[in-house]
């Protein structure tokens, strides 16, 4: 698939989360498995392509091997081998083409390498990945909370989010532009520097995404809307109305602003659905929302794309 494969109008782009493609995967229900027909339909006529998210193979972790092999190996049929690239690397070459023409932007790729990991180092991984997931929940939610504001409103947390990320990512373009060490502790802007390094970014071209941060006009890349606008949506149920904390909530939105950043579709959990209709995300002719649970619009949808 080429860019212009991709932007070929008869070819439409679908994400599927990990709760989607699990359904799809392992012991499919009448519903859904009508759901993978479709998928595996318009594959093979080349009317729809499933990228594999790059969180989503991660996510199954902590599942037998028989099932993550499942997962796996449906992934690769469906995406035939694609994969979107990673979150932070999108954001990278987005905000780069906004100050150097003839970027490369184009969302997915094929992996050159693919690891085969053992079942005792994924054991491993997955109890890492638990007990961080346990010990950050627990930290997170039991913070006292301060009282309710009744004034501090949606559009206030949304607009919190973007002031706050473009101002420490101004703080670390600088830092960056002066030889400064980027350490770890904003993970994201972390590597999309370190992709920029990659990129070769220059100093003037540094100059240009400055200006662009200061008059926040990255905030025209969907990709980075979408991801800052849920991110000022959760912030606001935390304080507003005692959400607790997740520890997919990050990737969760990493997937979700990929997926409205340049899918037609994305097939997600009902909590993700709601987040991205109430925000008015979802728009039929460009991109499409549904919950796992909503078959019957996700057969609709399906058929009348493939």
């Amino acid at each position: 698939m080429s860019a212009t494969d991709a932007s070929n109008s008869e070819l439409k782009l679908i994400i599927l989360d990990q709760n989607a493609i699990s359904n799809l995967a392992l012991q499919p229900n009448k519903e859904w498995s009508e759901i993978l027909e479709l998928l595996r339909n318009g594959v093979s006529r080349e009317k729809i392509i499933c990228p594999t998210a790059s969180e989503t193979i991660a996510e199954t972790s902590h599942l037998p091997r028989a099932d993550r092999k499942k997962i796996e190996e449906l992934s690769e049929e469906l995406s035939r081998g694609y994969y979107t690239k990673f979150f932070y690397d999108l954001i990278a070459q987005e905000i780069l083409a906004t100050v150097r023409p003839n970027v490369d932007t184009f969302p997915v790729f094929i992996p050159t390498m693919r690891q085969e990991v053992s079942d005792e180092a994924n054991f491993k991984g997955s109890q890492a990945i638990r007990k961080e997931k346990e010990d950050s929940e627990l930290f997170v939610n039991s913070l006292e909370r301060p009282e309710k504001n009744k004034s501090f409103t949606l559009r206030e947390a949304q607009h919190l989010a973007v002031s706050n990320w473009l101002g420490m990512m101004r703080k670390y373009l600088n830092k960056f532009r002066n030889g400064q060490m980027i350490g770890d502790e904003q993970f994201v802007i972390q590597q999309v520097l370190a992709k920029l390094n990659e990129l070769k970014v220059t100093d003037t071209e540094i100059s240009g995404l400055l200006q662009g941060i200061k008059n926040e006009s990255w905030l025209k890349i969907p990709l980075l809307l979408c991801w800052l606008f849920l991110d000022g949506l959760l912030t606001y149920e935390f304080f507003q109305r005692g959400r607790k904390f997740e520890y997919n909530d990050e990737t969760d939105k990493y997937r979700a602003a990929t997926a409205f950043h340049f899918a037609h579709g994305f097939i997600t959990d009902r909590g993700m659905t709601a987040m991205l209709r109430q925000l008015k995300f979802e728009d039929p002719e460009f991109f499409s929302v549904f919950s796992v649970s909503e078959t019957q619009r996700i057969t609709t949808f399906l058929k009348s794309v493939c």
